[in-house]
Formats: structure tokens, C-alpha cells, sequence
């Protein structure tokens, strides 16, 4: 039989899992890019798009694109792509050459306040060998205590809850034994 103290764990963890959505465990990842990840194109875009998993902060948000040797080919802010809040886009110099390009992304998705970050490669025309990808060169850093909240407040309920059926468990055993 469930006791009183088990009963009240179990209604805990489920009110829990109920307030505490899934997505508040997740980063907004990359999803696809145009250019896409490793591809080769025949002309240079005019822009680089991102789509993340999650919607993002374009204001926390950036991407950089690079040449082989190392200077910034983008122009400007990565800012949202319209009507999509999973998107970002940064405009690309006219004119480039064909090469390789390096994409470093960094985000802050706009539903967790967690940060994310990667880089790939795209080939315009021939170009060459794909390069090593360079890791970002800043970090963004997380927005604050708040995005961790939820988090904080799921591992405290799972920790009442194993209190609770720990004291039980005790409480029973010692009933048995006196």
C-alpha cells in the first residue's frame, strides 16, 4: 500500500515534469545553413543563413565568415531572417573569390537563455581543400542565473523527492525493527 509520504513524492515529481517543459534542457543547435555545412558552390551568395532548433536572440547572436587566410568576409550584424525566429542571417562582401570560407556561429536561444556555438565550411567555385574550422574567438557568455532557474528548480524537486522516500523508507524500517 502507498503510503502518505510516497503519495506526496509522486504527486511532486509529476507536477514537476508537467512545469518544467522538455525544451528547457536544450540549446537552440544548428540545424541546416544555405550554403550548407562542407558544400561547394558554384558562385559566391550574398549572404550566409543559419536555421537553429530553437528561436534566438539575434541582438546576443553572431556570425563570422572568413576567408583561407583568415580575414572577415562578412559585413555587418548577424540579424533575424524575416518571419523566422529560428534564423539568422549575416550579408557576405560582393566579389568573393573562390576559396574556402570559414562559418563560426555563436547564438543565445530566446526560450532558454542558454548559448551555443559552431563553425563550418562552405567552398565558393573550386576553391581548395576545405580548412580546419577555427574555433569562435570569443565566447558568449550565458545570460544570467535566470536561464538556469528551471533547471535549478527541477533538480530541487527531485532531490524533495527522494528526501521524502528516503524518510519513508526509514520511517518504515524502523517501525519494523521497534
Amino acid at each position: 500500500m502507498i503510503r502518505a509520504t510516497h503519495l506526496s513524492g509522486l504527486i511532486l515529481l509529476a507536477l514537476l515534469s508537467i512545469l518544467v517543459p522538455a525544451s528547457t534542457f536544450a540549446h537552440a543547435h544548428y540545424v541546416s545553413s544555405t550554403p550548407a555545412e562542407g558544400s561547394t558552390v558554384a558562385s559566391a551568395p550574398a549572404n550566409v543563413t543559419i536555421n537553429f532548433s530553437q528561436l534566438v536572440d539575434a541582438s546576443k547572436s553572431r556570425i563570422t565568415v572568413t576567408n583561407a587566410s583568415g580575414a572577415t568576409v562578412s559585413t555587418g550584424a548577424a540579424t533575424a531572417v524575416a518571419n523566422d525566429g529560428k534564423a539568422l542571417q549575416v550579408a557576405l562582401a560582393p566579389n568573393l573569390g573562390s576559396g574556402t570560407y570559414t562559418v563560426a556561429w555563436e547564438n543565445v536561444s530566446a526560450e532558454d537563455g542558454e548559448a551555443d556555438s559552431g563553425d563550418f565550411t562552405f567552398t565558393v567555385g573550386t576553391g581548395g581543400t576545405p580548412q580546419a574550422s577555427a574555433a569562435p574567438a570569443q565566447q558568449l557568455p550565458n545570460t544570467g542565473a535566470g536561464s538556469s532557474l528551471p533547471l535549478l528548480i527541477t533538480f530541487a524537486g527531485l532531490l524533495a523527492v527522494a528526501g521524502v522516500t528516503l524518510r519513508g523508507w526509514a520511517l518504515r524500517s524502523a517501525r519494523r525493527e521497534g
